[in-house]
């Protein structure tokens, strides 16, 4: 009989004793010779690199921690092996049979598998890096956390597949079989997928940007939410496909694109712009116009239902009798626009500019922004707004002087440039929000959260802001003379350039805050706490500094030396 070949005793000791043992079991019982008859054979952790095992029978067999690196296993029957953490880099498997094999975290990095069988295999967390997978059949494989950077995959069956979140990114997938394949939240930006069937594939939040897909079928495939940005798509076929708000900014259609109507209207708006084209009645349901180009268009009774248009240009916009139910309008600019018998219910308008809006009493819209609508219109000089949600709404440059907003949600609005003279702000909620360039004289924020608030440049002169949490905030050259701030936490704070004049900063904390080139003369400084802060350039004469922390390193820039004096 044959036995094993001398290319093939380039074993471990522990595979060198296997081989051994099956060839001495084949003498005595005239069982086959391994190879190329190795059925179910133990090879576990047998060092196989190099080796000739072209058409073998390794059906079953075990070759867990096996060494098969540059191995010639071309047109070799491997289903049902296991070959758990096997090294298979740069072997070569074209035309294998690995039906239903186990190849959990094997490493293929550069492995031949062209025309390889590995339909039902498991190939979770196995390095396919560079490997050749083209025409290969990987119907109903496990490809969990599996490696597939610049993997050949063109023309490879992978119908019926699991691909969520499966990272494909430069992955080449020219003319392969995706149908019904479930690619939710992958990643196949760049990636080439002219020719490829994706029809019925579910490609909910997948990232598709600059992708090609020239010719490909996207027929009913589910395409929900996922940015085709700069995607490629001419000739494609995407009859009764869901786009439901794609991003199709920037993305190539031609003549031979075959897409729904209402779905080549949304990219003729978001890439052409539509700035006074009559849209009465228009299906645009569910659709991404974000910042699209829509003023002085005509949407009479268009239907927007639940479509996003962030940063939109909505300026003189006739909308008169549309449905915006659930649409979200953040950041969108709607100065002018007509509203007269619209559907705003449950609509996001956050910081959407509705300066000059026409509302009438049969436009249908929340509570929260019609009242942001009456102040943006009307102003509310002296308004009783107590506990009132205003959060993240655009309240740029009203007025507010005298108005009670105690206890009020200000988180993230911008009231940047507004007139808040005297008001009542205490206790309210003003997390995150912009209130640059603003007018606070005299406003009173006591027990109020500024946490990383913008107040860049503001006027807080006289203002009360006794036990404030100002961390993270934004104090750059604001005015704060005779300011009240006792026992506010400025931690991490930027006073940069701040007039703090006679301010009154006792028990405060400043705990790593940036006052460089502040001026702080005739303050209240007592107790506070200045450890960590930035003082450089900052005017502290005439300060008092009666108990205040101070770094060591800052005793200098205050005329103090720490080795002579005991104490500031």
């Amino acid at each position: 009989m044959k036995l094993i070949g001398p290319r093939f005793w380039n074993y471990s000791t522990y595979g060198w004793l296997v081989a051994l043992s099956l060839a001495l079991a084949g003498c005595q019982s005239n069982a086959p010779a391994c190879p190329p008859q190795c059925a179910g054979a133990d090879l576990r952790q047998a060092d196989l690199s190099q080796t000739d095992l072209r058409g073998a029978d390794l059906s079953g067999a075990s070759l867990y921690e096996a060494r098969l690196d540059q191995a010639d296993l071309g047109e070799a029957n491997l289903a049902g092996a296991n070959l758990i953490r096997a090294n298979l880099s740069e072997a070569d498997l074209s035309r294998a049979t690995l039906y239903r094999a186990d190849l959990g975290r094997a490493n293929l990095q550069a492995a031949n598998l062209h025309q390889a069988n590995l339909g039902g295999a498991n190939l979770a967390g196995a390095d396919l890096r560079n490997a050749d997978l083209g025409e290969a059949n990987l119907q109903g494989s496990f490809v969990d956390g599996a490696i597939l950077d610049q993997t050949n995959l063109s023309y490879a069956n992978l119908g019926g597949t699991d691909l969520r979140r499966i990272d494909l990114s430069g992955a080449n997938l020219r003319g392969a079989n995706l149908e019904s394949v479930d690619l939710r939240e992958t990643d196949l930006s760049g990636v080439n997928l002219d020719q490829a069937n994706l029809s019925r594939a579910d490609l909910k939040q997948a990232i598709l940007r600059r992708a090609t897909l020239v010719g490909v079928d996207l027929r009913e495939a589910n395409l929900e939410r996922i940015s085709l940005y700069e995607a490629n798509l001419r000739g494609a076929d995407l009859h009764g496909t869901n786009l439901g708000w794609v991003d199709l900014h920037q993305v190539k259609l031609d003549h031979s694109t075959r897409i729904d109507d209402k779905w080549r209207l949304v990219w003729e708006i978001v890439n052409q712009g539509a700035a006074g084209r009559n849209l009465q009645q228009a299906d645009l349901s569910q659709t991404n116009l974000n910042g699209a180009d829509l003023k002085q268009a005509d949407l009479r009774e268009a239907n927007l239902f639940e479509a996003t248009l962030w940063g939109a240009d909505l300026r003189d916009v006739d909308l008169r009798g549309a449905n915006l139910t659930g649409a979200s309008l953040h950041r969108a600019d709607l100065r002018g626009a007509d509203l007269s018998q619209t559907n705003l219910r449950n609509a996001d308008l956050s910081q959407a500019d509705l300066f000059q809006v026409k509302l009438d009493d049969t436009t249908q819209i929340d509570a929260k922004w019609r009242l942001v609508w009456e102040i943006v219109n009307q102003g509310a000089a002296g308004r009783n707004l107590q506990h009132a949600d205003l959060s993240q709404a655009n309240l740029q440059g009203t007025n507010l002087s005298q108005a009670i907003l105690s206890e009020a949600n200000l988180f993230r609005t911008t009231l940047r440039d507004s007139n808040l003279g005297e008001t009542d702000l205490s206790h309210s909620y003003m997390l995150g929000a912009n209130l640059s360039g603003a007018n606070l004289q005299r406003a009173t924020l006591t027990g109020s959260n500024l946490g990383w608030t913008n107040l860049n440049r503001a006027d807080l002169r006289l203002a009360n802001l006794s036990d404030t949490n100002m961390g993270g905030t934004k104090l750059f050259e604001a005015n704060l003379p005779q300011t009240s701030l006792k026992g506010a936490s400025l931690r991490e704070a930027d006073l940069r350039g701040a007039r703090l004049t006679g301010a009154d900063l006792s028990y405060t904390n400043l705990i790593r805050a940036d006052l460089a080139k502040a001026d702080l003369t005739e303050a209240n400084l007592s107790w506070a706490d200045l450890s960590g802060a930035n003082l450089d350039q900052t005017d502290l004469s005439t300060a008092n500094l009666h108990g205040a922390i101070f770094d060591n390193s800052a005793l200098p820039l205050l005329g103090f030396d720490p080795e002579k004096d005991d104490q500031p």
